[in-house]
């Protein structure tokens, strides 16, 4: 029977020796055997199965006094064998699992243990930390703030949003374009339209506000997802202003403009109306302008 010519799959990639190192001695093997008398008919090129061998076809060299099989397909590759045991003897084995990722699959089942069992894995994970290195802990320290940081965003963003869609809508609904309804002698609501940007440059451009506007979200929202030390008041301040943001954003889509209505009177050197997304983003930057001022004041030595 004839197996593999080498006995390694690649024996020209070991560059420490030569491919002749590996070839296989026993890659011819001659055995004698008895067969079925009904084989003594059979024919060169005729296949056959031996149990528990494989399957065989007569050589060219075969005659009546002496058959002659060739095995073609084994049923028990020795060839999975030897690679196992290259693959053992080459390689080490492999290291036990990490502390870290033992401590992390009893938390996983600590709850289910009983009360015996608790106190045992309590010990164990005890000597384990041990074993834990400092920086095999830093990626799990924001993982806990960022979930409930991303709630926190998520709900005041919804909030603002839906703020200032109520009364964008209230002022669309109740108060005709260009004309004012006096709250007090400081605060009027004006119905104006703003075809532009903040403070109503640019007007007619719009469109092109509203891009920036929709870039600048993304880039807020990504900042948030992916930044690995997100502060608390970040996300509360970035909430306001993504509302906002998004607000006028909505504005512009639903009505081709931004309904501005907020109009302070009697401020010296003021004549801008505005809304109630536009406040929520001054909500939002001034407190994190100075909170961030003051964190990176107080981080020098």
């Amino acid at each position: 029977s004839y197996d593999r010519l080498f006995t390694d799959a690649a024996p020209d990639s070991h560059k420490e020796k030569p491919f002749l190192d590996f070839i296989n001695p026993n890659s011819l093997t001659v055995s004698h055997a008895f067969v079925e008398p009904s084989l003594a008919l059979a024919k060169i090129g005729n296949s056959y199965q031996f149990q528990r061998l494989g399957y065989f076809n007569v050589d060219k060299d075969s005659t009546a006094e002496a058959l002659v099989f060739n095995k073609t397909v084994g049923l028990r590759d020795s060839w999975i064998k030897k690679k196992h045991g290259n693959n053992n003897e080459s390689k080490p084995k492999k290291d036990a699992k990490s502390p870290l990722n033992e401590v992390m699959r009893f938390g996983k089942k600590y709850t289910k243990f009983s009360i015996e069992k608790q106190q045992e894995t309590k010990h164990r994970i005890q000597e384990l930390a041990k074993s834990i290195s400092y920086e095999e802990l830093t990626p799990f320290f924001g993982t806990s703030l960022k979930k409930v940081g991303t709630r926190i965003v998520t709900m005041i963003v919804l909030g603002v949003l839906i703020i200032c869609q109520l009364s964008g809508f209230w002022i669309n609904e109740n108060l005709p374009q260009n004309t004012s309804l006096e709250i007090n002698d400081f605060l009027y609501f004006t119905h104006i339209r703003n075809f532009g940007g903040i403070f109503g440059l640019g007007q007619d451009m719009g469109w092109l506000f509203g891009l920036i506007s929709l870039f600048l979200l993304i880039g807020v929202s990504a900042y948030l997802w992916m930044s690995p030390a997100t502060r608390r008041y970040e996300y509360i301040c970035f909430g306001f202003i993504v509302g906002g943001g998004l607000s006028n954003v909505l504005d512009r889509l639903i009505y081709g403009s931004v309904i501005d209505f907020i109009d302070i009177q009697n401020i010296p050197f003021w004549s801008y109306i505005f809304n109630t997304a536009d406040l929520m983003i001054h909500v939002g930057i001034w407190p994190m302008l100075f909170l961030s001022l003051t964190a990176s004041e107080s981080s020098k030595p």
